[in-house]
């Protein structure tokens, strides 16, 4: 339907009724999810990778921070630019939630900082990899061999757990969008300034350009795609998307 967005930012209830009452009368007949908006930019935003052996017990944590989303309607929040992250507390909170609900396999969390009570919110935990998770493979621990390694070489039983990114001389900067969109609209901070040293330093890193997978006509699409960013953020791109709420 016009105005259709993969979420919604409402800032008052008759923009509630509207949209809520578009979403019905088109079709959709299932609960919505309202949840309190949190105020910042997109770095405050942060994802987490684990994956949970047959088990029950969890193998690896892998911890992004995104520093750049997708400003379109109809992708809005998804990452563009994930740095490397560690975080002890963070990583021992999912441990320990994962293991007490007896999950199984890959599990990734969209996470938020809270800068109101300094506190990280959690939004979900899709019960899969996420479509920007190559920032873990991309760091050093192949999401794919965990299943191998569990199921067909029955070898986790006894490895301890994985915390991953401890060492920032190995990090890797995963990119959905071209450098200069990145440099021109991820809000300047330390992250941002750690990941340009990353870009200069020549570690960083794509899902979809692949040495090995470089045809001409893919090379060419690749490039179409990731061109069109450049009027997506132009068009729709705003630092603060909640800055009503930040009163």
């Amino acid at each position: 339907f016009e105005g259709r967005k993969k979420a919604f930012v409402i800032k008052d209830l008759d923009e509630f009724k509207d949209i809520v009452g578009k979403i019905y009368t088109n079709g959709y007949k299932e609960d919505l999810i309202l949840q309190d908006f949190i105020p910042g930019d997109d770095s405050n935003m942060r994802v987490l990778n684990a994956y949970v052996d047959k088990n029950h017990q969890v193998k690896m944590m892998c911890l992004g921070h995104p520093l750049l989303e997708d400003p379109t309607p109809q992708s809005i929040g998804n990452y563009m630019a994930i740095l490397p992250a560690y975080d002890g507390k963070l990583y021992e909170t999912v441990q320990t939630f994962l293991e007490k609900i007896n999950y199984v396999g890959m599990a990734n969390f969209d996470i938020k900082y809270d800068a109101r009570d300094g506190q990280y919110k959690f939004f979900e935990i899709n019960l899969r990899q996420g479509r920007s998770s190559f920032y873990v493979t991309l760091n050093g621990y192949n999401l794919a061999k965990w299943y191998v390694d569990d199921y067909a070489e029955d070898s986790l039983a006894g490895q301890e757990t994985v915390y991953a990114n401890k060492l920032e001389s190995s990090h890797m900067l995963w990119l959905g969008v071209p450098e200069k969109i990145f440099k021109e609209y991820a809000v300047d901070n330390e992250a941002k300034q750690a990941a340009l040293k990353l870009i200069d330093a020549g570690q960083v890193g794509t899902t979809v350009f692949y040495d090995q997978d470089s045809s001409f006509k893919r090379w060419l699409l690749m490039k179409y795609m990731f061109h069109n960013y450049y009027k997506r953020f132009k068009t729709y791109f705003q630092v603060n998307k909640g800055q009503y709420f930040d009163k």
